[in-house]
């Protein structure tokens, strides 16, 4: 995965990278700044501002693209008895994803609200905490905290800010007697509510923090590779459609390995393939480790097809080439075969339908091994076969009955 953070004020710009295909935006609002006392006497202090909101939405992005993102600057802290700034809301690629502003706290003492959660649908939505009221006693009222990533912002309480968590920032603490409100901290942190005055200079409140945008994504490799494609790590997901060169891997790839068309080169995993392996191959495909779960070749292989490890499940459809497997093939090997299938280790299931070439098993067939329709070509097994073959038959190890032709035969080949 990679990360860009934006912390900017005002306007901002992404381009999007090659391979890259979706990102998830989280965008936190900026917060609202503390309202502010005059010279004169007061007898309470005033509001704080309250938190910026979170929003959290995958996207779908165009590699090379230029985006415009906005990071909300927070609100001004009020001066000389007038209430604070709004904080504005930030967002993405217009509003293709956005969270709001945390309110400004008021000269009448009033507290502002957290930024509201947005109304679309999105993955998450949080609003920012609320500013707390000025106290009677003189003290200003803290600023709410800005959401988190997973919960809506603590609200300040009296004179201390709320806290934060996951991310969203602290809100700045009121001012005490005869002091300037705090600034709010971090993303939509509100500002603190400026202590009463009794004479002297006006004290202002303090300023909201401005928010924040973070893109994630990861790359995708999902279109042409007419070369090598090396990989010494983990490949996570997609690798698809043609690839005309060589693939190769020491490491292991998790997910849905897929080529979805054809590759006239090699696949070479020294690692383990976790999933599919798909459509044509025109060329070859070598593994030295285990290709463990559906393990599919869903149409032709005209290649060679060798594992030194262990098949778990599909391979199916038509096979031209020659398929070697000095491991297990554990599962289905279905529909046609007309090459020649070599195995050195255990065929444990169904190896289905056409067989128009040669099988050699010096290892064990042991569970419904069929041929379901023909074989023209040379047997060479090591246990149990059912139903028609019409080629030749050599049972040089342990095999119990053969139905050729309509007849069981013996031991031995008789």
């Amino acid at each position: 995965m990679e990360q860009n953070v934006f912390t900017t004020g005002g306007i901002n710009y992404w381009v999007c990278p090659a391979n890259v295909v979706t990102a998830k935006v989280e965008c936190w609002g900026g917060s609202g700044g503390g309202a502010a006392n005059n010279s004169t006497s007061n007898t309470y202090g005033k509001g704080g501002g309250g938190g910026g909101a979170y929003t959290r939405f995958n996207v779908t992005v165009v590699p090379s693209t230029n985006y415009w993102l906005n990071v909300g600057n927070g609100g001004a802290g009020g001066v000389n008895n007038n209430h604070g700034v709004v904080g504005n809301k930030s967002d993405f690629n217009n509003n293709q994803v956005y969270a709001n502003g945390g309110t400004n706290g008021s000269r009448a003492g009033t507290g502002g609200a957290g930024g509201t959660v947005a109304t679309a649908n999105y993955d998450a939505r949080y609003a920012g905490g609320a500013g707390a009221a000025g106290q009677t006693e003189g003290l200003g009222g803290g600023g709410g905290a800005g959401a988190g990533n997973s919960n809506t912002g603590a609200s300040a309480s009296g004179q201390t800010g709320g806290a934060t968590a996951n991310n969203g920032g602290k809100g700045g603490n009121g001012g005490t007697y005869a002091q300037n409100g705090n600034v709010g901290e971090n993303a939509g942190g509100g500002g603190g509510g400026a202590g009463r005055n009794n004479g002297g200079a006006a004290r202002q409140g303090g300023a909201g923090y401005k928010g924040m945008v973070i893109l994630t994504y990861s790359k995708s490799y999902n279109q042409n590779c007419a070369g090598a494609l090396a990989a010494t790590g983990t490949i996570g997901r997609n690798t698809g459609k043609t690839l005309s060169g060589i693939f190769a891997s020491s490491g292991v790839m998790t997910r849905q390995i897929q080529l979805y068309r054809s590759s006239a080169g090699v696949f070479s995993p020294t690692g383990i393939v976790l999933k599919k392996t798909s459509k044509s191959l025109a060329g070859s495909l070598t593994s030295a480790g285990s290709l463990n779960a559906q393990v599919v070749i869903v149409k032709a292989i005209a290649g060679i097809l060798q594992f030194s490890g262990s098949i778990s499940k599909y391979t199916k459809k038509i096979f031209t080439g020659q398929l070697n497997a000095a491991g297990s093939l554990v599962r289905k090997t279905s529909k046609g075969l007309s090459g020649a299938f070599t195995m050195t280790g255990i065929l444990a299931h169904k190896a289905g339908k056409a067989l128009a070439g040669i099988l050699t098993a010096a290892g064990t067939l042991s569970t419904h091994s069929q041929f379901y329709m023909s074989l023209t070509g040379v047997l060479t097994f090591f246990s149990t076969l059912w139903k028609t073959l019409s080629g030749m038959v050599s049972g040089t190890g342990d095999y119990t009955r053969l139905w050729i032709i309509g007849k069981w035969l013996e031991k031995n080949g008789r």
